[in-house]
């Protein structure tokens, strides 16, 4: 049984499994897939939120795919995307500045330090909705990240407790609203026009995450929007580190939309795996 060389990163408290795909054949790439949620899973395996392959693309100077740690792939992962980056600098597959390809769409980022500021795609405008759940209807705004983000106001919403957010957050999260890919959810607590604490249950991952750099982007997008706070904004996240989200609103859409925050290498290893 050949071993597969492993890097885990953590991003503000999001941890990730990179493989790296340059030097792996297909067979291989699909023997990692196919153990992705015993590898993701905390106590027994490696323990992330979610696996990343980067691969060689044509035009780019990588390509990556994201699953989340049940093994679903998505369409993209904000801190995901500041990891893999640093990954990719750090091995020489990309200079400072870099692109690189996600299902979503193309994406650039910057090398600042042990930090990464990544530049995500410009955004509509978000979309105001109350869901009904058992025994509340949730005030809140959708909007698209590059991935689903329903985005709740602790103010606004009295009655959610926010400890509890592995228990109602799911509700919402499968909620017919959001049918048929679901979505992710957060929810903020405004402290000023420049900071917000914030707390993500992610889709996937099936619970609360550390950090979730989608959910704080299209956090830092609504908040801006709906004029509670001012670019920059920085958001404090579960693991105590602050993820900080730049834009601009423009007539028709939000541009210049930045997520940075640290990018950090944890350890390396190898995968014996069938």
């Amino acid at each position: 049984m050949d071993s597969i060389s492993f890097q885990k990163f953590t991003g503000a408290g999001n941890d990730f499994i990179i493989i790296d795909g340059f030097k792996l054949t297909a067979a291989d790439i699909e023997r990692v897939i196919l153990n992705i949620p015993q590898l993701c899973v905390r106590g027994t395996g490696i323990g992330a939120d979610g696996l990343i392959i980067i691969l060689k693309d044509n035009e780019y100077d990588f390509q990556m795919r994201y699953f989340n740690s049940d093994g679903s792939e998505a369409e993209m992962c904000g801190n995901g995307g500041r990891c893999v980056s640093m990954f990719a600098f750090r091995e020489g597959y990309s200079k400072e500045n870099m692109k690189f390809r996600a299902i979503s769409g193309i994406y650039s980022a910057e090398i600042i330090g042990e930090a990464v500021k990544l530049q995500m795609q410009d955004s509509e405008y978000p979309t105001k909705k109350n869901i009904q759940i058992t025994n509340f209807t949730v005030k809140g705004y959708f909007l698209i990240a590059g991935v689903p983000h329903f985005v709740i106001f602790q103010n606004e919403n009295p009655d959610l407790n926010s400890d509890e957010i592995n228990s109602w957050a799911k509700e919402i999260r499968f909620h017919k609203e959001f049918s048929p890919a679901g979505t992710n959810v957060n929810i903020l607590k405004i402290i000023d026009k420049n900071n917000l604490i914030i707390k993500t249950y992610e889709r996937g991952v099936e619970e609360e995450t550390l950090a979730c750099g989608t959910g704080s982007t299209a956090s830092g997008i609504i908040s801006t929007v709906i004029g509670v706070t001012e670019s920059p904004v920085y958001l404090k996240t579960k693991s105590g580190l602050t993820l900080t989200v730049e834009l601009k609103l423009e007539k028709d859409k939000i541009t210049d939309i930045f997520l940075t925050g640290e990018a950090r290498l944890v350890y390396k290893g190898n995968l014996s795996i069938a």
